[in-house]
């Protein structure tokens, strides 16, 4: 969930909605980039935000169960 969604959840006056996603998650610092370059397949990891923030991240199927 972005901070976006956080927010979101914040301003509707949902706080046990959020809290009950948000313990269901793990933070996610950033994600992988994958490519081609000059023929050569590259990984490269990509920060989600230069701030320091998070993503809090789960499995669809935890989503789909709250």
């Amino acid at each position: 969930m972005s901070e976006r969604g956080i927010n979101s959840l914040k301003k509707a006056n949902r706080p046990q909605m959020l809290q009950t996603i948000l313990d269901e998650t793990i933070p996610m610092h950033g994600r992988m980039i994958h490519g081609r370059k000059n023929g050569k397949i590259f990984e490269q990891s990509q920060k989600y935000d230069v701030h320091g923030r998070v993503r809090q991240d789960s499995s669809f199927a935890n989503f789909y169960r709250l």
